[in-house]
C-alpha cells in the first residue's frame, strides 16, 4: 500500500475532515502538517488497544477501521469508520485508558499526531484548540 501523499493532498483532506475544517489552511500548513506522521495498517492490525493509555490522535485517510466497545452491561458494540474518521481524541483531555479496540478492517492509511504535540498546538493556536475541543465534544455527545 505504498503511496506518496503530497502536502497539498493532506491539506485538502484535513480541510474536509469534520472537526478539523475550522482550522485555517495557513495554520494547517505551517503548524499541523509538519507534525503529522503517516502509518499504514494491514487488515486485522491493532490501531488502539482497549485498556492502554491513549498516545495518539488518528485520522483515517484511506481504508476502513472498526472500534469494538464494550458497554457497561457486557455487550459489544461495533462501529465501522471510513475516510475522515477521527479516533483517539479522548486522550486529549483524559489520562484514562482507551475504552475500545480500534482495528484496521482493510489496508488503511492513518494520519497521526501524538497527544503531547496536540496539547502543545492547543496551547499555542486558538483555532486548533477550538477544533480539538469540538472533536472531544462530538465524542461525548455520541456517548450520551
Amino acid at each position: 500500500m505504498e503511496q506518496l501523499i503530497t502536502a497539498e493532498e493532506l491539506i485538502e483532506f484535513l480541510g474536509s475532515v469534520e472537526g478539523l475544517k475550522e482550522i485555517p489552511v495557513e495554520d494547517l500548513d505551517a503548524f499541523v502538517l509538519p507534525l503529522i506522521s503517516i502509518a499504514t495498517y494491514e487488515p486485522g492490525q491493532m490501531v488502539i488497544r482497549c485498556g492502554e493509555r491513549g498516545t495518539h490522535l488518528h485520522i483515517l485517510y484511506e481504508g476502513r477501521i472498526r472500534a469494538d466497545v464494550e458497554t457497561p452491561d457486557g455487550k459489544m458494540n461495533r462501529f465501522v469508520m471510513e475516510k475522515g474518521a477521527v479516533v483517539g481524541e479522548m486522550a486529549l483531555v483524559s489520562n484514562r485508558p482507551a475504552r475500545a479496540d480500534v482495528v484496521a478492517e482493510t489496508a488503511s492509511i492513518l494520519l497521526s499526531l501524538d497527544i503531547e504535540t496536540c496539547q502543545s498546538l492547543m496551547v499555542n493556536l486558538w483555532p486548533v484548540t477550538r477544533a480539538f475541543a469540538g472533536l472531544v465534544g462530538r465524542r461525548l455527545a455520541n456517548r450520551a
